[in-house]
């Protein structure tokens, strides 16, 4: 079965990074991680992007996530 791009950030990441890296609060890592959903596709976010270009997206998406909460 296909995982949401949420699923695998979550595994991959924990939450000092949201929090320090990303500047997302803690009661809102979760609705940051449905917001990447709609952003990118897993299949995208794995098979096409390095570590770097993943790190790189979630920067520019929490950018835009903290605009607008």
């Amino acid at each position: 079965y296909e995982l949401n791009p949420s699923e695998v950030i979550r595994q991959l990441y924990d939450d000092s990074f949201f929090i320090e890296q990303l500047k997302i609060d803690k009661d809102k890592i979760g609705l940051f991680l449905l917001y990447c959903d709609d952003e990118i596709k897993t299949k995208v976010l794995l098979e096409e992007k390095s570590n770097f270009e993943i790190m790189d997206f979630l920067v520019k998406t929490s950018e835009k996530f903290n605009k607008n909460n």
